[in-house]
Parts: C-alpha cells; sequence; structure tokens
C-alpha cells in the first residue's frame, strides 16, 4: 500500500493462498492489514498525524469500511444500516471526513440498488451531494471519483427506468 499524497511505502505483505478460494484470501488480506493498521494508528496518534483529524472518528470510518467487506459477500439491509450508522457517527464527530462522507454516501446507493429505498429520503442529494465534499477534501483518493462515477451512472440508469435523475448542478 502507497501514500497516494507522498508516494510513501506504507504496507506489504506476501500471500501463498491459493487464488480459487478467493474468499479466504481476502480474509486473510484484511486481517494481516488490519492487525498492521492498528500498530499504525498508534504511531499516528503519537506524532499527530494530520490526515487523522480526530482518531475516533476515524476508527469509526475504518469499522464502517470493515462492515462494507462483509456487505459485498453477503448483502443484507441490516448490514448496510449498521455500516451507515458507523459512517455517520464518524461524520458528527468530524464531518470533514472523507472516507466517512463516501461510506455514507456509498450505503444510500446500496439502498437505492436494492431496492430497500425509502420514498422520503432525497437519494441524489444523500449520494451525489456527498461525492464533492469528499473529493475536495481528499482529491487523491480514487474511490471517491470512481464512486461519484459510479453512482452517477446508477442513476442515469435509473433515469432510463422513469425514476429521478440526478440533482441539477451536482456533477
Amino acid at each position: 500500500m502507497i501514500d497516494a499524497q507522498s508516494g510513501a511505502h506504507l504496507w506489504a505483505d506476501r500471500f501463498e493462498e491459493d487464488v480459487a478460494d478467493l474468499f479466504k484470501l481476502q480474509d486473510e488480506v484484511a486481517a494481516r492489514l488490519a492487525n498492521s493498521l492498528g500498530t499504525e494508528l498508534v504511531k499516528a496518534e503519537a506524532r499527530g498525524d494530520r490526515r487523522i483529524a480526530n482518531l475516533d472518528a476515524f476508527d469509526l470510518t475504518t469499522r464502517g469500511l470493515a462492515l462494507n467487506f462483509e456487505f459485498l459477500r453477503r448483502p443484507t439491509r441490516e448490514t448496510n444500516n449498521a455500516m451507515r450508522a458507523l459512517y455517520e457517527q464518524a461524520l458528527a464527530i468530524n464531518p470533514d471526513e472523507a472516507a466517512a462522507l463516501s461510506g455514507d454516501a456509498t450505503t444510500y446507493l446500496f439502498d437505492k440498488i436494492n431496492g430497500w429505498a425509502s420514498a422520503d429520503v432525497d437519494f441524489d442529494a444523500k449520494i451525489l451531494g456527498q461525492a464533492d465534499p469528499s473529493i475536495a477534501i481528499a482529491p487523491t483518493i480514487q474511490i471517491l471519483i470512481i464512486q461519484k462515477a459510479f453512482t452517477f451512472r446508477t442513476c442515469c440508469i435509473a433515469r432510463k427506468r422513469g425514476c429521478e435523475p440526478p440533482m441539477p448542478g451536482s456533477l
């Protein structure tokens, strides 16, 4: 893993698992990365890493990201709601936590894709309305731009099916 801003080497490991069991390999990578990340969090806190504005918000966001992997393996509404709760707690602590903004938007996208959408929620505002601020905060995190593009594509497909178009000026 390489830091996109500085180009510094952050983490690497070697895996010798059979690629045929991709989920086992994914679990192994996640476990080793989480172990390493725990150590890095302590180091970041000790040196006052400016990329981690609030350790509690960062922790909540990281736990939301971990649930995201679980959701991708077994998508359930309950897991999606649990992710959203973690991201929204992180945003209550630090509204400028780019990954939490992106993660929260993703949970609303998952609602829309899976037919869990509630008529009283403005999904375009929840999804696209968080994309630009997260990209402005962390322009080097490519996943934020990819998420915005995916959201735009999903909204365009929905529009063809007669759903509401994205908010004007949000793209």
